[in-house]
């Protein structure tokens, strides 16, 4: 079964000094639960941001299924439909 979201060595970096994600990688599919967890600053929100298309990776690939009608079918937006180096 292909991955409802899957990201592949995400960075995102701030100012070019403070990088909030370093290459991070995960597959969610359907029917998995996940939870968030870590530290204050550890980059929890930047990735969750990530994963809605509210911000966008310094590096990296990401895809995401959504939902459409009765299937599910590869939507891909600006963020997703790019690998950012």
């Amino acid at each position: 079964m292909k991955p409802l979201i899957s990201l592949k060595e995400l960075t995102k970096e701030y100012n070019g000094k403070v990088r909030a994600l370093d290459q991070v990688s995960i597959e969610v599919r359907q029917g998995e639960w996940v939870a968030v967890t870590g530290a204050s600053g550890s980059g929890k929100t930047t990735l969750l941001n990530m994963i809605a298309a509210l911000d966008r990776p310094t590096s990296g690939s990401f895809l995401s299924k959504r939902k459409r009608g009765r299937g599910f079918a590869a939507k891909r937006s600006g963020l997703s439909s790019n690998n950012f180096t």
